[in-house]
């Protein structure tokens, strides 16, 4: 089955996977922190947003496969399938660059000034 299938759909079903599972660590890492929204902890509001919103990630596969078929397949572009190939591996590098991200940082470190640590 895997033998059929195009460039294309193998790239997008990869960014789908690293989106799946780059969702499900960084929901699973601020879970593991104890994450309140009404506590004082100053969250990663991108690890929030990804935590709510993950989700909608799943569109920038969709839209670059479409972008992808309809640009390999168009005579006026000089699209290859080796561009389609880096562009593809172009945007799994963005998407796990994100994710790691928010996944790593699930708060920011915020520094107490020197006059509200003295008072202490």
């Amino acid at each position: 089955m895997i033998g059929n299938m195009s460039t294309i759909s193998r790239l997008a079903l990869l960014q789908c996977l690293v989106v799946v599972i780059g969702v499900l660590t960084t929901c699973g890492l601020l879970k593991l922190n104890a994450y309140d929204p009404d506590s004082e902890i100053r969250w990663n509001p991108v690890a929030v947003a990804i935590r709510n919103y993950g989700f909608l990630l799943l569109l920038v596969p969709a839209v670059w496969a479409a972008a992808s078929f309809a640009l390999e397949r168009s005579a006026v572009h000089r699209w290859s399938p080796s561009w389609t190939l880096v562009s593809g591996l172009m945007v799994i590098s963005l998407l796990v660059s994100l994710l790691w991200w928010t996944t790593s940082t699930p708060y920011l470190h915020q520094k107490v000034p020197l006059s509200t640590r003295d008072s202490q």
